[in-house]
């Protein structure tokens, strides 16, 4: 199955000597079997996620971690006095840390200014991070299974 290209065809699919992906261009001695192809056959229309259908799985996994990656380095929590503050991977450490030593402190919200937190407030945004965390992997877990 083939495709036209500007250069020649592209390989939609396996092909004799031809491996899905090639461009043969119309010099090269293998479009003889392009041409053979079209005797019975004619040009298909390239299917719009062809390229992405090429990608090794190692590229699509690479791909969705990228992803995940951003989604969990974009995590952050309102709190209703419109305080926002960042619950991120990277922040769940420090966020421990701060819970468990039970007091209130200083913190640095999303727009880089430091306000006094409450230990419950800190409990709040752990527990959202916490949750938002395992709903990114799980939905990171599901891609992956479908590769």
């Amino acid at each position: 199955m083939f495709a036209k290209h500007e250069n020649g065809a592209l390989c939609l699919a396996d092909y004799k000597d031809l491996k899905k992906g090639a461009i043969v261009p119309k010099s090269n001695e293998l479009y003889s079997q392009v041409e053979e192809w079209l005797v019975t056959n004619s040009f298909q229309t390239m299917p719009l996620d062809f390229y992405e259908s090429l990608k090794t799985l190692e590229q699509r996994r690479a791909e969705l971690q990228q992803i995940r990656d951003d989604a969990h380095n974009a995590i952050t929590h309102t709190l209703p006095d419109g305080s926002v503050y960042q619950a991120r991977l990277k922040d769940m450490f420090t966020l421990q840390a701060a819970v468990g030593k039970n007091v209130d402190r200083k913190w640095v919200m999303l727009n880089n200014l430091t306000r006094m937190t409450t230990i419950t407030e800190l409990t709040e945004v752990l527990a959202f991070g916490d949750s938002e965390i395992e709903r990114i992997w799980d939905e990171y877990m599901t891609a992956v299974d479908l590769l």
